[in-house]
């Protein structure tokens, strides 16, 4: 019986340390405001070779880029919305020299130039 409790005992701690050390997914960023938080998806709108997600009544995020031009104007606004963030993976992996963006630009998320192995120029204003 001694042997039992003591291999059950030794379960428990273990199981317990392996939760501890992986977590529970939980963030520990307090700084987020109070609301939800916009995910791209498939584009709400799309003109040309950009697609945009609505993150607000006045803001887009481009999501997607399907153009071949190897030179990248970002629009600074599209059907009454400002162009303010750049997504995740937008470009990753394509094939561009350069990038112009507005001054409206004021968030670029991860990954979003990630193995642009030719891109030389970046404009960030005019």
């Amino acid at each position: 019986m001694k042997k039992f409790l003591c291999a059950m005992l030794a379960c428990v701690l273990c199981s317990s340390a392996a939760i501890g050390i992986s977590g529970c997914g939980c963030s520990d960023d307090n700084t987020l405001e109070p609301g939800y938080v916009v995910e791209e998806t498939e584009p709400d709108l799309v003109d040309g070779d950009f697609g945009f997600f609505i993150i607000n009544s006045d803001e887009l995020m481009v999501t997607k880029y399907t153009g071949t031009d190897t030179d990248i104007v970002i629009p600074e606004s599209y059907n009454n919305y400002t162009v303010t963030t750049i997504g995740s993976g937008v470009f990753s992996g394509s094939d561009i020299t350069s990038v112009e963006m507005p001054d409206t630009i004021t968030t670029i998320n991860d990954y979003a130039f990630y193995s642009c192995r030719q891109l030389t120029s970046v404009t960030l204003s005019q």
